[in-house]
């Protein structure tokens, strides 16, 4: 049996595991538990009074889940983004807006600030 590399996995099976994971996130039943999970961490937190290796576990655990959680967000927002722009994209070249806003998010900022000055020029201004 030969080996995938990491890389491979990474193209073709990540994006769907990430996309299950963010819609299991983004469920109103994960709030409910993480707001359970937390009143009995307050509540093992009281009966031991604290301590300062549950509050350094605490820590780290919760900084790893957030920056996790993070990491899987923003790989969401950028796919969806992408397919966003494929989309204007074709709306743009099958309409009468020009073909130069096609792609225009790949512009630098001084371009893309005179396109819009451009774009929304009073009616009879050059």
């Amino acid at each position: 049996m030969q080996r995938r590399p990491f890389h491979g996995w990474l193209q073709d099976e990540f994006p769907g595991w990430s996309a299950t994971a963010v819609h299991f996130i983004g469920h109103s039943l994960v709030l409910a538990l993480a707001f359970g999970a937390m009143l009995v961490w307050l509540a093992l937190g009281v009966a031991y009074r604290f301590p300062a290796e549950w509050l350094l576990l605490t820590n780290l655990a919760c900084t790893m889940v957030i920056f996790l959680m993070l990491l899987l967000v923003q790989h969401s927002q950028s796919r969806e983004m992408r397919a966003v722009q494929i989309k204007l994209d074709a709306l743009i070249t099958s309409s009468e807006a020009g073909n130069h806003w096609v792609a225009a998010e790949q512009l630098d900022v001084e371009t893309i600030e005179e396109m819009r000055l451009r774009h929304h020029a009073p009616v009879g201004s050059p």
